[in-house]
Protein backbone atom coordinates (compact mmCIF):
# COMPACT_ATOMS: atom_id res chain seq x y z
CA UNK A 1 0.00 0.00 0.00
CA UNK A 2 1.41 3.26 -0.89
CA UNK A 3 1.27 6.89 1.30
CA UNK A 4 -2.23 7.34 1.92
CA UNK A 5 -3.75 10.13 3.87
CA UNK A 6 -7.20 11.28 5.54
CA UNK A 7 -8.68 15.05 6.88
CA UNK A 8 -11.37 15.25 8.84
CA UNK A 9 -13.23 17.50 11.31
CA UNK A 10 -15.39 17.64 14.46
CA UNK A 11 -16.81 20.66 15.68
CA UNK A 12 -18.34 19.27 19.26
CA UNK A 13 -18.21 22.23 22.28
CA UNK A 14 -16.89 19.85 24.38
CA UNK A 15 -12.88 19.42 23.84
CA UNK A 16 -12.89 15.55 24.45
CA UNK A 17 -15.38 14.77 21.75
CA UNK A 18 -13.94 17.20 19.45
CA UNK A 19 -10.76 15.42 19.78
CA UNK A 20 -12.13 11.86 19.33
CA UNK A 21 -14.37 12.63 16.73
CA UNK A 22 -12.35 14.13 14.80
CA UNK A 23 -9.31 11.41 14.86
CA UNK A 24 -12.14 8.97 14.59
CA UNK A 25 -13.54 10.24 11.64
CA UNK A 26 -10.41 10.43 9.80
CA UNK A 27 -9.37 6.66 10.35
CA UNK A 28 -12.84 5.68 9.09
CA UNK A 29 -11.23 4.99 5.60
CA UNK A 30 -7.85 3.68 6.31
CA UNK A 31 -7.52 -0.20 5.80
CA UNK A 32 -4.69 -0.33 8.01
CA UNK A 33 -3.92 1.67 11.52
CA UNK A 34 -1.87 5.57 10.64
CA UNK A 35 1.54 5.62 11.39
CA UNK A 36 0.58 9.01 12.85
CA UNK A 37 -2.16 11.57 13.26
CA UNK A 38 -1.44 15.52 13.33
CA UNK A 39 -4.37 17.73 15.11
CA UNK A 40 -5.09 21.56 14.60
CA UNK A 41 -7.20 23.01 17.46
CA UNK A 42 -8.89 26.50 18.03
CA UNK A 43 -6.87 28.36 20.59
CA UNK A 44 -9.86 28.45 23.01
CA UNK A 45 -10.36 24.86 23.48
CA UNK A 46 -9.05 23.14 26.45
CA UNK A 47 -6.35 21.59 24.90
CA UNK A 48 -5.39 18.79 27.45
CA UNK A 49 -8.91 17.42 26.87
CA UNK A 50 -8.46 17.36 23.14
CA UNK A 51 -5.64 15.29 23.66
CA UNK A 52 -7.30 12.99 25.57
CA UNK A 53 -10.22 12.82 23.13
CA UNK A 54 -8.04 11.89 20.23
CA UNK A 55 -5.60 9.63 22.25
CA UNK A 56 -9.04 7.30 23.44
CA UNK A 57 -9.59 6.40 19.82
CA UNK A 58 -6.23 5.89 19.13
CA UNK A 59 -3.71 5.34 21.76
CA UNK A 60 -0.93 3.74 20.41
CA UNK A 61 -0.48 5.96 17.23
CA UNK A 62 1.87 9.35 17.85
CA UNK A 63 0.04 11.97 18.02
CA UNK A 64 1.33 16.04 16.94
CA UNK A 65 -0.46 19.20 16.81
CA UNK A 66 -0.79 22.78 17.61
CA UNK A 67 -3.33 25.53 18.31
CA UNK A 68 -4.52 27.70 15.22
CA UNK A 69 -5.60 31.12 14.56
CA UNK A 70 -8.10 29.46 12.15
CA UNK A 71 -8.59 26.30 10.78
CA UNK A 72 -8.30 24.93 7.08
CA UNK A 73 -9.72 22.09 5.07
CA UNK A 74 -10.79 21.37 2.00
CA UNK A 75 -11.55 25.10 -0.03
CA UNK A 76 -10.81 27.16 2.67
CA UNK A 77 -11.07 27.91 6.67
CA UNK A 78 -13.95 26.16 8.40
CA UNK A 79 -16.46 28.57 9.63
CA UNK A 80 -17.42 26.76 13.13
CA UNK A 81 -14.44 26.40 14.96
CA UNK A 82 -13.52 22.76 14.92
CA UNK A 83 -10.42 19.86 15.73
CA UNK A 84 -8.91 18.97 12.18
CA UNK A 85 -7.27 15.28 12.22
CA UNK A 86 -5.23 13.97 9.39
CA UNK A 87 -3.89 10.45 10.15
CA UNK A 88 -1.67 9.14 7.46
CA UNK A 89 -0.07 6.28 6.82
CA UNK A 90 1.12 3.16 4.33
CA UNK A 91 3.57 0.42 3.91
CA UNK A 92 6.97 1.47 4.82
CA UNK A 93 6.26 4.41 6.40
CA UNK A 94 7.94 5.11 9.10
CA UNK A 95 7.62 8.31 11.52
CA UNK A 96 9.67 9.47 14.67
CA UNK A 97 8.64 12.08 17.09
CA UNK A 98 10.80 14.71 19.15
CA UNK A 99 9.63 17.85 21.53
CA UNK A 100 11.25 20.32 23.78
CA UNK A 101 8.99 21.56 26.25
CA UNK A 102 10.30 25.23 26.43
CA UNK A 103 12.07 27.46 23.96
CA UNK A 104 14.17 30.29 25.21
CA UNK A 105 17.68 31.86 24.07
CA UNK A 106 19.32 28.58 23.21
CA UNK A 107 16.43 28.00 21.29
CA UNK A 108 18.97 27.12 18.13
CA UNK A 109 20.53 24.05 20.66
CA UNK A 110 17.04 22.95 21.22
CA UNK A 111 16.00 22.30 17.94
CA UNK A 112 19.83 21.06 16.83
CA UNK A 113 18.79 18.29 19.86
CA UNK A 114 15.39 17.81 18.80
CA UNK A 115 16.39 17.68 14.80
CA UNK A 116 19.12 14.88 16.38
CA UNK A 117 16.53 12.66 18.30
CA UNK A 118 14.96 12.28 14.89
CA UNK A 119 17.61 11.26 13.07
CA UNK A 120 18.69 8.87 15.32
CA UNK A 121 15.19 7.82 15.61
CA UNK A 122 15.07 6.85 12.08
CA UNK A 123 18.24 6.08 11.86
CA UNK A 124 18.93 8.94 9.37
CA UNK A 125 17.45 11.56 7.48
CA UNK A 126 13.80 11.75 6.92
CA UNK A 127 12.21 11.87 3.61
CA UNK A 128 9.65 14.77 5.67
CA UNK A 129 10.35 16.92 8.82
CA UNK A 130 6.95 18.91 9.93
CA UNK A 131 7.20 20.90 13.01
CA UNK A 132 5.37 23.42 15.50
CA UNK A 133 6.77 25.67 18.13
CA UNK A 134 5.29 28.69 20.01
CA UNK A 135 4.60 31.50 17.45
CA UNK A 136 4.77 34.37 19.88
CA UNK A 137 8.44 33.81 21.02
CA UNK A 138 10.28 35.02 18.21
CA UNK A 139 12.16 32.36 18.23
CA UNK A 140 11.72 30.69 14.35
CA UNK A 141 14.95 31.85 12.74
CA UNK A 142 16.46 30.58 15.59
CA UNK A 143 14.54 27.11 15.79
CA UNK A 144 15.28 27.41 11.44
CA UNK A 145 18.96 27.78 12.10
CA UNK A 146 19.37 24.67 14.57
CA UNK A 147 17.45 22.65 12.42
CA UNK A 148 19.91 23.37 9.32
CA UNK A 149 22.40 21.99 11.36
CA UNK A 150 20.96 18.61 11.51
CA UNK A 151 19.10 18.35 8.29
CA UNK A 152 20.33 17.78 5.15
CA UNK A 153 18.62 18.43 1.18
CA UNK A 154 17.26 15.31 1.99
CA UNK A 155 14.44 16.07 3.76
CA UNK A 156 12.17 18.69 2.91
CA UNK A 157 10.66 20.61 5.66
CA UNK A 158 7.98 22.21 7.11
CA UNK A 159 7.04 24.48 9.86
CA UNK A 160 4.50 26.65 11.56
CA UNK A 161 4.35 29.01 14.42
CA UNK A 162 0.91 27.70 16.48
CA UNK A 163 -1.36 30.24 16.99
CA UNK A 164 -4.10 31.86 19.26
CA UNK A 165 -6.01 33.48 17.45
CA UNK A 166 -4.67 36.92 17.24
CA UNK A 167 -4.50 37.64 20.76
CA UNK A 168 -0.81 36.35 21.57
CA UNK A 169 -1.38 35.40 24.79
CA UNK A 170 0.09 31.63 24.37
CA UNK A 171 -0.44 29.05 22.11
CA UNK A 172 0.03 25.46 22.41
CA UNK A 173 1.83 22.72 20.79
CA UNK A 174 0.82 18.39 20.95
CA UNK A 175 4.03 15.59 21.30
CA UNK A 176 3.99 12.66 23.18
CA UNK A 177 0.91 12.52 25.32
CA UNK A 178 1.77 16.31 26.03
CA UNK A 179 0.57 19.31 26.06
CA UNK A 180 3.00 22.08 25.72
CA UNK A 181 2.66 26.34 25.72
CA UNK A 182 5.82 27.29 24.62
CA UNK A 183 7.33 24.57 23.39
CA UNK A 184 8.93 22.91 20.17
CA UNK A 185 7.74 19.43 18.32
CA UNK A 186 8.97 17.75 15.12
CA UNK A 187 7.54 14.63 13.51
CA UNK A 188 10.14 12.88 11.12
CA UNK A 189 8.62 10.98 8.43
CA UNK A 190 10.67 8.35 6.35
CA UNK A 191 9.50 5.77 3.59
CA UNK A 192 8.52 5.37 -0.33
CA UNK A 193 7.45 8.89 -0.73
CA UNK A 194 8.03 12.02 -2.68
CA UNK A 195 7.54 15.45 -0.87
CA UNK A 196 7.80 18.88 -2.26
CA UNK A 197 7.11 22.29 -0.79
CA UNK A 198 6.40 25.96 -2.32
CA UNK A 199 5.81 29.29 -0.41
CA UNK A 200 5.42 32.87 -1.53
CA UNK A 201 3.98 35.83 -0.29
CA UNK A 202 3.12 38.71 -3.11
CA UNK A 203 3.48 41.86 -1.07
CA UNK A 204 5.18 44.06 -2.77
CA UNK A 205 7.86 47.27 -1.87
CA UNK A 206 6.43 50.84 -1.16
CA UNK A 207 8.79 54.19 -0.47
CA UNK A 208 12.79 54.24 -0.11
CA UNK A 209 15.03 51.51 1.26
CA UNK A 210 16.09 51.93 4.57
CA UNK A 211 18.86 50.25 6.89
CA UNK A 212 18.52 48.07 9.57
CA UNK A 213 21.03 50.03 12.18
CA UNK A 214 19.87 48.38 15.44
CA UNK A 215 18.80 45.12 16.24
CA UNK A 216 18.79 41.98 18.23
CA UNK A 217 17.22 38.72 17.72
CA UNK A 218 13.38 39.50 16.62
CA UNK A 219 13.32 42.60 18.00
CA UNK A 220 14.39 45.95 15.54
CA UNK A 221 15.17 49.11 17.67
CA UNK A 222 16.45 51.53 14.97
CA UNK A 223 16.21 52.07 10.75
CA UNK A 224 18.68 54.62 9.63
CA UNK A 225 19.50 55.44 12.92
CA UNK A 226 15.97 56.17 13.86
CA UNK A 227 13.88 54.55 15.97
CA UNK A 228 12.42 51.87 14.42
CA UNK A 229 8.93 52.86 14.80
CA UNK A 230 8.88 55.84 13.25
CA UNK A 231 8.54 54.29 9.99
CA UNK A 232 4.92 53.19 10.11
CA UNK A 233 4.41 57.29 12.31
CA UNK A 234 5.57 58.63 8.77
CA UNK A 235 3.15 56.91 6.56
CA UNK A 236 0.14 56.50 9.70
CA UNK A 237 0.97 59.67 11.63
CA UNK A 238 1.57 59.69 15.14
CA UNK A 239 -1.87 60.11 16.28
CA UNK A 240 -2.68 57.04 14.52
CA UNK A 241 0.16 55.27 15.55
CA UNK A 242 -0.47 56.00 19.01
CA UNK A 243 -4.10 54.28 19.12
CA UNK A 244 -2.03 51.03 17.50
CA UNK A 245 0.23 51.13 20.65
CA UNK A 246 1.48 47.78 21.83
CA UNK A 247 0.05 44.32 20.29
CA UNK A 248 -2.62 46.82 18.26
CA UNK A 249 0.77 47.24 15.85
CA UNK A 250 0.14 43.74 14.74
CA UNK A 251 -3.43 45.47 13.18
CA UNK A 252 -1.50 47.06 10.28
CA UNK A 253 0.79 43.91 9.45
CA UNK A 254 -2.63 42.45 7.83
CA UNK A 255 -1.42 44.78 4.51
CA UNK A 256 2.04 46.49 5.79
CA UNK A 257 4.53 44.50 7.15
CA UNK A 258 8.23 45.10 6.32
CA UNK A 259 10.38 43.42 4.25
CA UNK A 260 14.06 42.40 4.40
CA UNK A 261 16.26 41.59 1.14
CA UNK A 262 18.23 38.62 1.23
CA UNK A 263 20.91 37.57 -1.24
CA UNK A 264 18.76 34.34 -2.19
CA UNK A 265 15.91 35.22 -3.23
CA UNK A 266 14.12 38.01 -5.61
CA UNK A 267 11.46 38.29 -3.74
CA UNK A 268 11.89 40.37 0.01
CA UNK A 269 11.68 38.25 3.32
CA UNK A 270 8.49 39.13 5.20
CA UNK A 271 8.77 40.19 8.87
CA UNK A 272 5.52 41.30 10.60
CA UNK A 273 5.23 43.48 13.31
CA UNK A 274 3.90 41.85 16.17
CA UNK A 275 4.23 44.63 19.35
CA UNK A 276 5.35 48.36 19.02
CA UNK A 277 7.42 48.95 22.51
CA UNK A 278 7.78 52.14 24.65
CA UNK A 279 11.47 52.60 23.33
CA UNK A 280 10.22 53.14 19.43
CA UNK A 281 11.66 49.46 18.97
CA UNK A 282 9.40 46.83 17.02
CA UNK A 283 9.21 43.45 18.05
CA UNK A 284 8.93 40.97 15.00
CA UNK A 285 7.60 37.82 14.01
CA UNK A 286 11.65 36.64 12.88
CA UNK A 287 15.20 38.34 12.96
CA UNK A 288 16.22 41.31 10.87
CA UNK A 289 19.91 41.41 11.05
CA UNK A 290 21.63 44.85 11.26
CA UNK A 291 22.80 46.07 7.88
CA UNK A 292 19.87 44.38 6.27
CA UNK A 293 17.74 46.73 3.71
CA UNK A 294 14.29 47.34 5.05
CA UNK A 295 11.37 48.24 3.45
CA UNK A 296 7.65 48.98 3.97
CA UNK A 297 5.47 46.25 2.07
CA UNK A 298 1.72 46.76 0.63
CA UNK A 299 -0.69 43.75 -0.24
CA UNK A 300 -4.53 42.97 -0.56
CA UNK A 301 -6.53 39.90 -1.70
CA UNK A 302 -5.25 39.58 -5.49
CA UNK A 303 -1.86 39.46 -4.93
CA UNK A 304 -2.54 37.03 -1.77
CA UNK A 305 -4.71 34.82 -4.20
CA UNK A 306 -1.93 34.92 -6.94
CA UNK A 307 1.07 34.07 -4.19
CA UNK A 308 -1.11 30.98 -3.64
CA UNK A 309 -1.41 29.94 -6.68
CA UNK A 310 2.26 30.64 -7.44
CA UNK A 311 3.16 28.37 -4.34
CA UNK A 312 0.80 25.67 -5.06
CA UNK A 313 2.20 25.22 -8.93
CA UNK A 314 5.80 25.18 -7.81
CA UNK A 315 5.10 22.87 -5.36
CA UNK A 316 2.95 20.56 -7.60
CA UNK A 317 5.55 20.94 -10.55
CA UNK A 318 8.73 20.12 -7.80
CA UNK A 319 6.72 17.03 -6.51
CA UNK A 320 6.61 14.67 -10.38
CA UNK A 321 4.30 12.32 -9.12
CA UNK A 322 0.64 12.68 -7.80
CA UNK A 323 0.26 14.07 -4.46
CA UNK A 324 -1.87 12.22 -1.75
CA UNK A 325 -1.91 15.17 0.97
CA UNK A 326 -1.66 19.44 0.61
CA UNK A 327 -0.52 20.68 4.16
CA UNK A 328 -1.23 24.37 4.03
CA UNK A 329 -0.04 27.03 6.59
CA UNK A 330 -1.19 30.22 5.35
CA UNK A 331 -0.45 33.42 8.37
CA UNK A 332 -3.12 34.52 10.26
CA UNK A 333 -2.52 38.25 8.69
CA UNK A 334 -4.15 36.91 5.36
CA UNK A 335 -6.21 35.03 7.10
CA UNK A 336 -8.18 38.43 8.63
CA UNK A 337 -7.31 40.39 5.15
CA UNK A 338 -10.03 37.39 3.60
CA UNK A 339 -12.30 37.11 6.68
CA UNK A 340 -14.63 34.61 8.08
CA UNK A 341 -16.32 34.37 5.02
CA UNK A 342 -14.24 34.50 1.95
CA UNK A 343 -12.32 31.52 0.68
CA UNK A 344 -10.78 32.73 -2.16
CA UNK A 345 -7.34 32.05 -1.37
CA UNK A 346 -7.12 28.61 -0.16
CA UNK A 347 -9.66 27.27 -3.28
CA UNK A 348 -7.85 28.83 -5.53
CA UNK A 349 -4.10 26.99 -4.37
CA UNK A 350 -6.78 23.83 -4.19
CA UNK A 351 -7.71 24.38 -7.56
CA UNK A 352 -4.34 24.01 -8.18
CA UNK A 353 -3.09 21.35 -6.84
CA UNK A 354 -6.32 19.35 -7.60
CA UNK A 355 -9.87 18.62 -6.03
CA UNK A 356 -9.40 14.92 -5.13
CA UNK A 357 -6.44 16.16 -3.02
CA UNK A 358 -6.80 16.05 0.85
CA UNK A 359 -6.12 19.72 1.99
CA UNK A 360 -5.99 20.62 5.83
CA UNK A 361 -3.71 22.99 7.52
CA UNK A 362 -4.25 26.21 9.66
CA UNK A 363 -3.29 29.77 10.33
CA UNK A 364 -0.45 30.50 11.85
CA UNK A 365 1.81 33.25 13.26
CA UNK A 366 5.25 32.54 11.30
CA UNK A 367 5.73 29.67 8.10
CA UNK A 368 9.32 27.89 7.90
CA UNK A 369 10.20 26.69 4.49
CA UNK A 370 12.55 26.71 1.34
CA UNK A 371 13.07 29.15 -0.46
CA UNK A 372 15.42 28.40 -3.72
CA UNK A 373 17.99 30.75 -5.10
CA UNK A 374 17.35 32.36 -8.41
CA UNK A 375 18.57 29.35 -10.92
CA UNK A 376 16.88 27.01 -8.92
CA UNK A 377 19.91 24.83 -7.73
CA UNK A 378 19.83 25.14 -4.28
CA UNK A 379 17.06 26.04 -1.46
CA UNK A 380 17.27 27.33 1.66
CA UNK A 381 15.13 26.44 4.81
CA UNK A 382 13.83 30.55 6.05
CA UNK A 383 11.45 31.89 8.35
CA UNK A 384 9.01 33.57 6.99
CA UNK A 385 5.88 36.18 8.15
CA UNK A 386 2.58 36.61 6.22
CA UNK A 387 3.05 34.03 3.68
CA UNK A 388 1.51 30.83 2.34
CA UNK A 389 3.53 27.63 2.53
CA UNK A 390 2.40 24.29 1.13
CA UNK A 391 3.42 20.81 1.43
CA UNK A 392 2.97 18.04 -1.20
CA UNK A 393 3.42 14.16 0.15
CA UNK A 394 3.11 11.82 -2.50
Amino acid sequence: MSFVARVASASDMDGFQAGANAVLQSLNDLSTPPSAIILFTPAHFEHSRVLAGALSVAPKIPIVGASTAGEILGDGRLKKSAVVAIAFGGEGIKVAVSAKESLGADSKIAAQSAGEEIVQKLSGQPEALIFFFDGISGFGSDVVDGLKEVFSSQTTILGAGSADNGKFEGTYQYAEGNVYTKGLVLLGISGKIKVSTGVKHGWIPVGVPMRATKSKGSVLYELDDKPAISLYENYFGEKRMAELSGSGLGKLAVSYPLGMRVAYSQELLLRAPYFGNKDGSISLGGHIPEGAEVRLMVGGKEEAVLAAKMAGNFARQSLKTSPKLALVFDAHTRGRLFGLDSNEEIAALHDVLGRDIPLAGFYSYSEQASLWNLAETESFLVNHNEAIAVMLIG
